[in-house]
């Protein structure tokens, strides 16, 4: 494969800078996954402007890399409700430029194509919540990068009736320089400063303007800066500004709110989100509230709902006195752990007169929302990052309250809780204003600030407020141009952050309004990005308007170039259209390959003893494995292993392992009646785990000797056949009526006299021919007296006494010898194998056995068993979670171990433990979509549809300008059973005319959506609209074999390699086979997929390799992850499919052998 970009691999280490900013978080300064890992903040400049009751602060912070290596940095924290970053800068050449504000998903793929060209970057985004990203690449070796971000918000008014700013830091790591200055503007008192940590922050006055600075070397910032501003009573403030032949207006004003006391609740329902981010949440605050609460209350029902990924537990619990020790106990020993699903919680089934919801609000799991119903519910916060929007939603439909602990204290909280709060209506009709926000009822307490626009900007307006929907107070404020004009506030960007805020309550309807309005008031929001590019050609190249300070070049070029500025897009359709005639012409070739022939295994003798080599010849050496059952992943003692071609072989011991002389390549025969026989080739110096499949074939057409599987007709011996429905007497067959006639009452007494070597012993002669055994000559009397085992329609039972001789079709004894070589010791006194006549009528009258009727896909990739689960292994089930999460504080931000350890929880048949321990890749990064793609690939294989259509469906958010985003959710809803829509999303994803970018990165994915598109309209003929779809694009293509593979990381090459039976390998360089396979256009960068087609395929083993070059990036999410999907007959009815998960080694590459798919 080309490599294009190897050298950027080779010099290039790509780590992780994280720091987090939040006013109830401490910064943390992290480089892949560790603090104090070679960058350090070295200086960090605060300066914070003052007007009114508003606040601009903005931060300049500059990193340094004392590492060789060059790194990508990531810059995290979390803003209060309603604050968004409204001024994000870069240093360019030694030069501050400031950002412009994009499409978030342009400016996704602008970042990452700029990036490859390693060249300088940067882009800040809103994730989940509240919370806001920037991305800075690179900080070189020895140097540093300097960024400043910009917000400004609303100052609360204290109990004293003064306005408080608080600036957090937290910063427990020593900076070089550190400085703060601030300034209130236009104040009619000095600020008064809390100097109770030793800060001497001193205001002096210069034209009612108060300014004070701090300068310090070698500081360590760890504690909050404050200062109090004295505000008249009562008093209005108001800003205009004026805008073309508008005017926006702010207004803030003080009152005296009264609350009313609302009824006194007797049950309440208490909602506790257990998810992995609640430890993040302050539980102190949390029970001082409650204890408050339950103590105003005295005396009251609990229902407690425990939730994360699924309800975890339900309880109720009696408070008397405002007493509740055993609720607060259960509390304080919650497990955290999992996603956060509210759609998994009706609050129609718990009978009580109000919730309270514990939790940050942030849904990561599932589609569905609360299920609310008519109770308030009281949505309280804690936690630095918190999904503000979903919280204010549910509290707004059910006419509770959004409670923030990080900005309230417990009187105010209480308060909320116990009282009715007057609102805010909105103003009195006869004013001439629009567009006011907040435009729904809110609570106020003793500030309240409204922003809007108007044509008049001299005039009174009456501001209303009341209790539920009745107005009791009025306030009259006055605009003035020429007394409230401002120059130094954004009058009209604060109207915006406003409308912004109130639109993303219901973000889904209004997302297009909000993303318009990011991008002209240049704010972040969740759908709009600030971007910098280094150069003029890059904003020319992506079609972004430049900063100011380019302005003028770029409209010079732009004015050269002409009108017809637009790089042209690509038409899609056509290129789909293409495409589907080179795939039909492909698919309508006439191929007849040469087909190599096997050598044919010879027929074993019946009784011949399994003989396991002992020497080692020339290229020979000790290979060891273990078989198991897929049913319930138990080991299977007894199982035969032949060399094909030889008759060589051994068994599995009573842990089901085994171990044999080998050479690579040599090819396995695996069989065992009752389950499918297999055939694993061998490589390495292990087999590892063979997994093998029940069946229920009809046992009378297949006999098991020694280590060998044999037609029926072809042995004699050890083995005798009783058919109810045959007159022949090969093999001692016995008709039915003559095993009838004595109408024995069970099968035992009907078999007396009937087969040689078979003996009915009487155990009780109270009760003849119920208790009895059957003793076959040849037992060994081992392990079960000298009873023979039974084996009833292909599972072996304990108990026969419920078979009716009547039911049943045919009977097959096995001698000691025989039945011990298939089953073990456990038949060492033989067996006797009874097919009913149910079981008959269900299974194929052609059927030979199991490797000559269906095509076996055998997975043999064995994942690397670290240390963690090896502790699992050793632990006993019952106390394996409790491992897990002892474990789990050593790795707690390590996707992989989640992703092991859920792995392991399912396969060991714990599955509801297993999917919540999956759910926590939701919680770790917010707005992570290789964990999201990495979850998504997890939830398809396990079959959890609707999870899997919530992940992906959450990737297409995060990265809308992929088309591998919308081909991940449209197959997502085809799983999901929704056809249509998922025909609609691929033909969609397929045409649609993305970046010259993206159209260049994924040049010839239509190769790969064609096939399923047609899948999917040739399995619902009949069901689906196709007036959408060209018919050119319309045709059905059936392969006999399709592979497909897809990863989860940008930036990463990865191959499918195929080897056909003929030994010929089809892969990037080679991508057409003699027997017509062909694989699709190399990925080399994004995200794949990669594709392997062979319409006619030949029968023998398709070896499946994957060839892994590596990414180049490093995120949370940890090394890649690998989707790969095995078809036989894709496209019909009798499509077989397979999927495997794994997980890519760190700073690993080279061939990974997944497995071999037998086509028969």
């Amino acid at each position: 494969m080309k490599r294009l970009n190897s050298f950027l691999l080779s010099v290039t280490v790509l780590l992780v800078l994280q720091i987090s900013i939040a006013c109830a978080q401490t910064p943390q300064l992290t480089v892949d996954g560790k603090s104090n890992n070679g960058v350090k903040l070295q200086q960090l400049k605060i300066d914070v402007a003052i007007y009114g009751n508003i606040s601009r602060t903005t931060w300049q912070m500059t990193f340094y890399n004392s590492t060789s290596r060059i790194l990508e940095g990531t810059l995290m924290f979390p803003l209060k409700d309603g604050v968004s970053v409204s001024r994000y800068a870069l240093d360019i050449n030694g030069k501050m430029r400031e950002a412009v504000p994009v499409d978030r998903g342009k400016g996704t793929v602008v970042f990452e194509a700029v990036e490859r060209r390693r060249i300088d970057p940067g882009l800040l985004e809103k994730v989940e919540g509240n919370t806001f990203r920037t991305r800075i690449y690179p900080i070189n070796p020895h140097s540093t990068r300097t960024v400043i971000i910009g917000y400004e918000e609303e100052i609360p008014l204290a109990d004293n009736g003064n306005l408080k700013f608080t600036l957090p830091l937290n910063v427990k790591d020593t900076v070089e320089k550190f400085s703060l200055n601030a300034s209130v503007i236009q104040s009619v008192a000095a600020p008064v400063t809390d100097n109770s940590n030793g800060d001497n922050l001193q205001f002096d006055n210069h034209q009612n303007t108060y300014s004070a600075s701090i300068e310090k070397s070698n500081y360590t910032p760890d504690h909050s800066l404050s200062f109090s501003i004295p505000k008249p009573l009562d008093a209005n403030e108001v800003m205009i500004q004026a805008q073309g032949n508008k005017y926006y207006y702010f207004i803030n004003t003080t009152l005296q709110a009264q609350a009313i006391n609302k009824p006194v609740p007797h049950r309440i329902g208490l909602l506790w989100d257990a998810s992995l981010s609640g430890a993040n949440r302050d539980s102190k605050k949390e029970f001082a509230l409650l204890d408050a609460y339950l103590k105003k209350i005295n005396n009251a029902e609990i229902t407690l709902v425990a939730f994360s990924n699924a309800i975890i537990n339900t309880k109720v619990y009696t408070i008397n006195n405002g007493n509740w020790p055993e609720l607060k106990n259960d509390l304080e020993h919650i497990t955290y752990d999992g996603a956060t699903d509210f759609g998994k919680i009706n609050l129609s089934q718990y009978p009580v007169d109000e919730f309270l919801l514990m939790s940050d609000g942030h849904q990561t799991f599932g589609e569905r929302s609360l299920k609310l119903i008519n109770k308030p519910v009281y949505c309280i916060n804690s936690s630095a990052s918190a999904d503000y929007s979903n919280l204010k939603l549910i509290a707004l439909k059910t006419h509770g309250e959004l409670i923030d602990l990080t900005r309230d204290d417990n009187d105010k909280a209480l308060k909320s809780l116990t009282t009715q709060p007057l609102r805010f209506l909105g103003i009195k009709a006869g004013s001439s204003v629009e567009e006011n926000y907040p435009s729904l009822p809110v609570a106020v307490s003793h500030v309240f600030s409204i922003a809007g626009i108007t044509r008049n900007p001299n005039q009174t307006i009456i501001l209303q407020y009341g209790y539920g929907d009745n107005v009791t107070y009025e306030k009259v404020v006055t605009l003035d141009l020429s007394k409230n004009a401002v120059e130094d506030v954004d009058v009209a960007k604060l109207w915006a952050q406003k409308k912004i805020s109130e639109l993303d309550i219901n973000y889904n309807a209004n997302r297009q309004d909000i993303e318009s309005l990011g991008k002209r008031f240049g704010i972040v929001t969740r759908n709009t990005s600030l971007i910098v590019l280094e150069t003029i050609n890059d904003y020319i190249q992506y079609g972004i308007e430049p900063p100011a300070e380019l302005q003028a070049e770029y409209n010079a070029i732009m004015k050269q170039r002409g009108a017809n500025n637009s790089p042209p897009q690509r038409e899609n359709v056509s290129v789909a259209e293409n495409m589907e005639k080179e795939l039909s012409q492909w698919w309508s070739r006439d191929i007849q390959p040469k087909i190599v022939e096997a050598k044919k295994a010879p027929v074993n003798p019946p009784a011949r003893p399994v003989r396991t080599i002992q020497e080692t010849g020339s290229g020979h050496s000790q290979f060891t494995g273990k078989i198991i059952s897929s049913d319930d992943r138990q080991p299977l003692p007894g199982v035969t292993i032949r060399i094909k071609g030889t008759q060589e072989g051994t068994q599995t011991n009573s842990n089901g392992e085994f171990s044999l002389n080998l050479r690579p390549g040599n090819v396995l025969t695996i069989s065992f009646i009752g389950f499918r026989t297999k055939e694993v080739t061998v490589r390495g110096n292990s087999v590892g785990t063979i997994t093998l499949q029940a069946s229920a074939n009809n046992l009378n057409e297949v006999v098991v000797v020694g280590y060998g599987t044999q037609r029926k007709t072809s042995v004699t011996g050890s083995v005798q056949t009783i058919t109810m429905n045959s007159s022949s007497n090969a093999d001692q067959m016995v008709v039915a009526p003559d095993l009838n006639a004595v109408r024995e009452p069970n099968i035992n007494t009907a078999l007396a006299g009937k087969v040689a070597g078979v003996q009915v012993m009487s155990q009780s002669a109270a009760a003849p021919g119920m208790n009895n055994e059957v003793r076959i000559r040849g037992a060994s009397g081992v392990g079960n007296g000298q009873q023979a085992i039974y084996i009833i329609d292909g599972t072996i039972s304990a108990d026969k006494s419920d078979v009716n001789p009547n039911d049943i079709e045919s009977v097959i004894v096995l001698q000691g010898a025989a039945a011990a070589s298939i089953y073990g010791s456990r038949a060492g006194n033989g067996a006797i194998v009874i097919t009913t006549k149910k079981a008959k009528k269900t299974s194929a009258d052609t059927v030979i056995n199991d490797t000559e009727k269906d095509e076996a896909i055998n997975i043999t990739y064995k994942s690397v068993v670290t240390d963690y689960l090896k502790s699992l292994q050793n632990t006993v089930k019952a106390n394996r979670y409790q491992k897990y999460l002892e474990l789990r504080n050593a790795f707690s931000s390590n996707p992989v171990y989640y992703f092991d350890v859920a792995d392991y929880f399912i396969k060991t048949g714990n599955k509801e433990l297993g999917l919540r321990i999956l759910s926590n890749l939701a919680e770790l990064d917010l707005g992570s979509y290789e964990l999201y793609k990495m979850l998504g690939y997890k939830l398809k294989q396990l079959g959890d549809f609707d999870g899997e259509v919530f992940a992906f469906k959450k990737v297409t958010e995060l990265r809308p300008l992929d088309p591998q985003s919308y081909r991940d959710y449209g197959l997502a809803l085809e799983d999901a059973g929704e056809h249509q829509k998922a025909l609609d999303v691929l033909y969609a994803a397929m045409t649609k005319s993305y970046t010259a970018e993206a159209d260049n990165l994924y040049n010839g994915i239509q190769e790969v959506f064609l096939p399923e598109i047609n899948r999917i309209i040739a399995l619902n003929k009949g069901k689906l609209n196709l007036s959408l779809i060209p018919k050119a694009v319309i045709k059905p293509l059936p392969v006999d074999i399709r592979i497909v593979m897809d990863w989860n990381m940008n930036n990463t090459d990865i191959d499918l390699w195929v080897t056909d039976p003929n030994n010929e390998k089809c892969f990037y360089s080679h991508n057409r086979t003699e027997i017509g396979g062909r694989i699709s256009h190399d990925m080399t960068q994004g995200f794949g997929p990669e594709q392997f087609l062979l319409k006619n395929a030949i029968k023998g083993t398709y070896k499946i390799e994957i060839n892994y070059y590596g990414d180049r990036q490093a995120t949370i999410a940890g090394p890649t992850t690998i989707m790969a999907e095995l078809f036989t007959h894709y496209g019909t009815p009798q499509e077989k499919k397979e999927i495997i998960v794994l997980q890519m080694k760190k700073e690993s590459n080279g061939t990974v052998y997944i497995g071999d798919l037998d086509f028969k």
